[in-house]
């Protein structure tokens, strides 16, 4: 991805990925480079650097999230790997995660009408 694309994505929305995604393309670190220092496959730090609106994204686990932290001398912060507006980082009227990403309910619940068992 080219340093403009980077910039028309940040650009547009508002840091459309985790920190950490422009962390490392600012000081040109390859992602492969860092899955080795975490430890972890390159593929899987791939999954968690995705778009907030991507389904496939995923949270890494506390104890990655802790090396990544320590990795970045916290620049990167375990707040960091949610959306802004769940992290604080947006005000709760500036992008409603609801315009965001689209929820889906499950076609069927555990739970009775009445939601208790």
């Amino acid at each position: 991805m080219t340093a403009a694309a980077i910039e028309s994505d940040a650009a547009t929305a508002q840091r459309a990925r985790p920190k950490l995604f422009y962390y490392l393309v600012e000081r040109d670190i390859p992602q492969q480079d860092f899955a080795e220092r975490i430890p972890c496959k390159p593929q899987q730090l791939s999954r968690w650097l995705k778009r907030w609106d991507d389904p496939d994204r995923q949270i890494p686990p506390p104890h990655r999230i802790g090396r990544m932290v320590e990795l970045t001398d916290r620049a990167v912060t375990a707040a960091d790997w949610y959306p802004p507006e769940l992290n604080g980082a947006l005000k709760a009227d500036d992008q409603p995660m609801s315009e965001r990403v689209k929820f889906t309910a499950p076609a069927s619940t555990d739970c009775p009408a009445g939601g208790s068992r």
